[in-house]
């Protein structure tokens, strides 16, 4: 087995059990489940042992002469892989019940596989072509994901798909324009850092690149199938892809844009910044009021990209290292919250925040869990949480991006309000609720989830040589984050302080939890702007079909109609001219009509005899 087959066996490994092992199970739910876990547990076996046979962790070959397959294995590619790995053996072990609660079972299980490969090859790519490849199986598999949620998600299913083709599309193009500028550079490796600055095509070249890798990670305005796809998908689905894989992939990618493609120009990280910015609060702002369980951690989802995307714009180490330890505690966070909402839906027969607040158990092991991941979300110490945003407050600062600054900080403190309402409705009531819970694998991915984000500023730290190497930069940075007599931590502790208060202030203690913040959509500013989100005014995919549908009835009116008119006018014409000329001779007098037949077939004969 040569040194590229050893290391493309994390792709190959669930893609070829999807494609062949799986349709033998179709119509066993249970043994699909076991076959799915089976296949994560081979997948990171190999992928620990293959490398150790091998003189280098990397290696390229050509494909029909077209173009190199590169891969790579160093610690960096291990250390986001590892990540993923958690991820999907603890999916697994959720899906072993959970799996006959899913209306197409069958459907899931094959594209969660491709999607697991479809990542596990963009971590490893090292050529822009063959990470492309697994960007494509990962939409297509995200798809197909949604679509197993039963009946009634094919709109859900194709907005996901044609908002994620868009960006993709913008991607595909952008790359073309790098390859060009990079005068056919397509290694991710060979660290180009192509000023933004340098000219028009290369600036034009990051946008497009960026808005590509943003979106996959949730970045507005292609956000708005997130909300959605978090009702319409099953449970595990959502944990699995768009709070974790789909964040890790896009946010993974960015940081190798603007860490090894380009050397951002102040008009570059402008754009991200305003981006990011956009991104934070249109998230945030919705989920205040928003009344699905579900939807309100997809709009926290989307708003935590903003943060990721405002550390990488500020190209210091600090901040660039801010944004992936943000990467990493909100994947794990986000999906032990998931999983929980997962649970408590189960519970109380809805995902609505009334449901989840009356219902009759209290879950305490999903709860317990729950919480531990909230000490993550608020950023407690010492949570990786903590760290990120320490991290990220010091690259604004050491940037001098100090109205940035402000922005993130304001939507840090609404993301801490929106948390503590959650925990708030969760824990409603809990003395007089059955002390009852789900069985072990449904609560097992929550608590280990739950753990991995209470401690991950300890895991982090244990691995900051690692985060060194991925920025050649000192590893006292991460070090210095733990520091409390800084600016940033000051400003850390605003927004603990002024997110409980904005919470505590606003809650109704006479009402029902959920009904915190509710009074936002009686305003007169904001209370209007819900509704038209709620219209889908501002959403990218419904506009862009107004626009498509307004440019299909112009050219239908004014080209394939005008052809039309064009017609009509000549039939009206001809009509016209002939009808007197025919008129006249149509006498009505037989003598007539038969010297036309005599005179019709002494002709038909002359030009069948002369021929």
């Amino acid at each position: 087995m040569n040194d590229t087959l050893l290391l493309a066996l994390p792709f190959a490994i669930p893609v070829l059990a999807g494609a062949i092992v799986l349709p033998f199970l179709r119509k066993n739910a249970q043994a699909l489940a076991w076959v799915g876990l089976l296949t994560v547990v081979a997948t990171v076996i190999a992928t620990f042992l293959g490398p150790i046979k091998l003189e280098t962790p990397e290696a390229t070959t050509s494909w029909l002469g077209l173009f190199n397959i590169s891969l790579a294995l160093w610690d960096k590619q291990m250390f986001f892989l590892g990540f993923i790995f958690l991820f999907q053996i603890l999916n697994s072990i959720y899906l072993l019940r959970h799996i006959t609660r899913i209306p197409r079972p069958y459907l899931f299980m094959v594209f969660s596989l491709v999607a697991f490969g479809g990542a596990c090859g963009v971590i490893l790519a090292q050529n822009l072509l063959v990470m492309l490849i697994g960007w494509q199986m990962f939409l297509i598999a995200l798809y197909a994901l949604v679509l197993s949620g039963g009946d009634g998600t094919e709109p859900v299913a194709m907005k996901t798909l044609i908002l994620g083709g868009a960006s993709d599309f913008l991607m595909i193009l952008g790359m073309l324009i790098y390859e060009h500028v990079a005068s056919g550079e397509l290694d991710i490796s060979a660290h180009s850092h192509i000023a933004t600055g340098s000219s028009f095509a290369a600036f034009t070249a990051f946008v497009l690149m960026f808005l590509g890798a943003g979106a996959k990670a949730g970045m507005w305005p292609f956000q708005t199938w997130i909300p959605e796809a978090a009702e319409a998908m099953p449970t595990p689905g959502f944990a699995s892809l768009p709070a974790s894989l789909s964040k890790i992939l896009g946010v993974y990618f960015l940081f190798r844009i603007c860490n090894d493609l380009f050397a951002l120009s102040t008009a570059a990280k402008m754009v991200m910044f305003v981006f990011a910015i956009i991104t934070i609060f249109a998230a945030i702002i919705p989920a205040l009021v928003e009344r699905n369980f579900k939807r309100v951690l997809a709009f926290i989802t989307i708003s935590s990209t903003g943060f990721m995307v405002a550390g990488l714009a500020t190209s210091t180490v600090v901040g660039m290292i801010g944004a992936l330890m943000f990467l990493l505690t909100h994947a794990t966070y986000m999906a032990a919250m998931f999983y929980s909402a997962g649970n408590l839906e189960q519970a109380a027969n809805g995902s609505t925040l009334e449901a989840i607040e009356g219902r009759k158990d209290i879950l305490p092991y999903t709860v317990l869990g729950f919480l531990l991941a909230l000490t993550a979300a608020v950023a407690l110490l010492p949570t990786g949480g903590f760290l990120a945003r320490q991290s990220l407050f010091d690259g604004l600062f050491e940037s001098h991006n100090y109205f940035v600054f402000f922005f993130v900080w304001v939507g840090a403190i609404f993301n801490v309000a929106v948390v503590l309402k959650l925990a708030a409705v969760i824990l409603a009531g809990w003395k007089s609720k059955n002390k009852a819970d789900l069985g072990w694998t449904y609560v097992l991915p929550v608590i280990v989830l739950g753990i991995a984000a209470l401690m991950g500023g300890f895991i982090l730290d244990m691995n900051r040589d690692v985060l060194h190497r991925l920025l050649g930069a000192n590893s006292d940075v991460i070090r210095d984050a733990w520091s409390l007599n800084k600016v940033s931590f000051v400003a850390s502790f605003g927004v603990w302080v002024f997110g409980a208060a904005l919470f505590f202030a606003l809650r109704n203690p006479k009402g029902p939890e959920w009904s915190t913040f509710h009074f936002l959509r009686e305003s007169k500013v904001l209370g209007r702007g819900y509704e038209l989100a709620e219209e889908k005014t501002f959403d990218a995919y419904e506009v862009g079909l107004k626009v498509i549908h307004w440019i299909a009835n112009q050219v239908f009116w004014h080209f394939e109609r005008l052809m039309d008119r064009v017609a009509d006018w000549c039939i009206r014409a001809g009509r016209n001219i002939s009808r007197p000329a025919l008129s006249s001779v149509h006498t009505g007098v037989y003598s007539n009509y038969l010297a036309w037949v005599i005179t019709g077939l002494a002709l038909v004969s002359a030009l069948v005899l002369l021929r």
